[in-house]
């Protein structure tokens, strides 16, 4: 979190703003100057800063549609919500989708991916076939071909 900023660093933001690029602090907006006198910081949106990064992916994820960023593939939980922890990654062509999957914790994580329910699902290196849902284990990368 940033509480001081130097009036370049203000006027690079004003000029990232300017060409459309939404600037979000974390935490509290930086309302200081390098020479520690108060300067207001304009059109910053404030994220709250986040006792850990579970809760900041929450976040993230909730403001994201509102910033106007094209929707993921994730993986969904039963209740419908991303889950933490799991990185996904895909590329669509003719052929479907391409989706690979690596579930960085420690435990094993079951979902379906977003969007691709109802559509036969193929891991490429194994050859297992399944409907929707299925679990991602810890560390072990999977690449899933989804039909179109």
């Amino acid at each position: 979190q940033v509480t001081h900023l130097p009036d370049a660093a203000r006027a690079g933001l004003a000029k990232l703003q300017a060409a459309g690029v939404r600037v979000v602090a974390y935490g509290a907006r930086p309302e200081r100057g390098d020479d520690g006198q108060a300067r207001p910081c304009e059109g910053l949106e404030a994220l709250p800063a986040a006792p850990d990064s579970e809760t900041l992916f929450a976040r993230l994820t909730e403001r994201s549609a509102a910033w106007g960023l094209p929707r993921a593939i994730q993986l969904l939980d039963d209740a419908g919500k991303p889950v933490f922890g799991v990185e996904v990654r895909s590329v669509s062509d003719a052929a479907g989708t391409v989706v690979a999957v690596c579930n960085h914790l420690r435990e094993a994580r079951t979902g379906t991916l977003s969007g691709l329910r109802g559509r036969p699902h193929v891991e490429l290196r194994s050859g297992k076939t399944f409907d929707a849902a299925f679990t991602a284990e810890p560390m072990k990368p999977l690449l899933i071909r989804v039909a179109p």
